[in-house]
């Protein structure tokens, strides 16, 4: 059984791996891999924050 941090790391790869080939310096490219590499791991921890500030 596929654990839910596996299938999130599935599901990033899929998208990033349908993306068309370009230029691996395009901005959105790269803004796309910051966000998956840095902004939406930090979304559960900011929710737990949010809860425990309360």
């Amino acid at each position: 059984m596929v654990g839910n941090s596996e299938a999130v790391e599935e599901l990033i790869v899929a998208v990033i791996d349908s993306l068309p080939e370009g230029d691996k310096r395009s901005w959105w490219r790269r803004s796309l891999r910051f966000l998956f590499m840095y902004v939406l791991p930090l979304v559960p921890l900011v929710y737990l924050l949010i809860l425990w500030l309360g």
